[in-house]
């Protein structure tokens, strides 16, 4: 998961992606799961496992 620093640049690369066959979506959440890389423009996620109920 990608979120950039405004709603028009995700979808813009969610375009981008799918045209080259990248299946992935738009996901907005207070939790999104562990920050696996961070900088001033975007944050990039690993979701929570099913169940997964353990959250920092």
């Amino acid at each position: 998961m990608i979120a950039a620093a405004g709603p028009e640049a995700v979808g813009g690369c969610l375009e981008i992606l799918a045209a080259h066959g990248v299946v992935c979506r738009r996901v907005r959440s207070t939790d999104p799961g562990r920050v696996v890389y961070e900088d001033e423009h975007q944050i990039v996620v690993v979701p929570y496992a099913p169940g997964d109920h353990a959250r920092p």
